[in-house]
């Protein structure tokens, strides 16, 4: 890349970078997207992403963009609470390991505020699943814009 450059560019050639750098189990792997049911809103949601380190926020926000929706971005459980008491937001995406808390806590307690909200748990490491609202979508890392795709198509078609 050749200076200078601007936040799209460095997360769009980022990206293509982590994408080569997929295990080759992981990139050959299928990823089922059904397409959306007629009717369904998945362009254009509101989201809200929750990730403490700041260039996997960057890219996730970035590839979200590229999706058509509209983000913010929070890096704690004390930004994202905030978040969500000001503003109405159709999707959750958040990390496990926050530094100042549980993204599975910060989850459950915004689903208790509005039923409506749509989780997706986007972690390289996933714990086990028993005290999670069952709706919670979960998107493995590492992924790429595929499987981010199909995981907000599934979030959105709950």
């Amino acid at each position: 890349m050749s200076k200078p450059y601007g936040r799209e560019s460095l997360a769009r050639k980022i990206r293509q970078v982590l994408e080569l750098r997929l295990p080759a189990q992981a990139a050959a792997e299928p990823v089922r997207a059904d397409p959306p049911q007629e009717g369904l809103r998945v362009l254009g949601l509101r989201v809200l992403v929750v990730e403490d380190e700041a260039l996997i926020r960057m890219l996730l926000a970035e590839m979200l963009v590229d999706m058509g929706h509209r983000v913010q971005e929070a890096a704690t459980v004390v930004e994202a609470t905030a978040q969500l008491a000001a503003a109405a937001f159709d999707v959750l995406v958040t990390d496990v390991s926050l530094p100042d808390g549980s993204g599975i806590a910060l989850a459950t307690a915004a689903m208790s505020r509005d039923p409506n909200l749509r989780i997706v748990i986007a972690s390289g490491r996933i714990p086990d699943r028993a005290s999670w609202p069952t709706s919670c979508v979960v998107l493995e890392e590492p992924y790429d814009e595929a499987r981010l795709r199909a995981a907000m198509a599934q979030a959105t078609s709950q």
